[in-house]
């Protein structure tokens, strides 16, 4: 008669159950505080930023990842009369515009290089990922943490 060795994750559940319940808790706590920070930021700028209408001059692609990411480059006039030529912060799976298009931007008037395309989907699209991960991985560890183990287990 042979012995299986017992797995190590069935050699001891509660301990295991505690390692997920602080893992999700971090995690949790992780993504709240940056989802707000960069929820912040995104407010700052938008509290400082100017609309604009800029013409769609060209569109950078990278194709480094498995699919391809679109970055709008924006020719733009500020208040002052400069033109400013500058990429938007924000990268797109998919970007339906043909050069020459007219875009509603937002810059900083402080460095006209720093703008995005004026929609909600640029402003907040972090933040919305980061809130929702935040929100999985809360609901992981209340349920790790309601979840009764069975008896038979909490005898070891």
């Amino acid at each position: 008669m042979t012995t299986q060795a017992k797995d190590p994750i069935d050699a001891n559940p509660a301990k295991v159950r505690k390692v997920f319940l602080m893992l999700s808790l971090l995690i949790t706590i992780a993504a709240l505080l940056a989802g707000a920070y960069v929820t912040y930021r995104n407010y700052q700028f938008l509290q400082h930023s100017q609309l604009s209408e800029a013409t769609l001059s060209d569109i950078e692609e990278d194709g480094s990842t498995d699919q391809i990411a679109y970055r709008p480059i924006f020719r733009f006039t500020t208040p002052d009369g400069k033109t400013h030529t500058a990429a938007s912060k924000t990268i797109f799976t998919k970007f339906d515009y043909l050069i020459g298009s007219k875009i509603a931007i937002r810059y900083n008037p402080q460095n006209p290089r720093d703008l995005r395309v004026d929609s909600h989907f640029s402003l907040f699209n972090i933040s919305g990922f980061l809130f929702f991960t935040a929100g999985i991985f809360l609901v992981t560890f209340l349920t790790l943490y309601f979840k009764q183990l069975p008896a038979t287990l909490e005898a070891n």
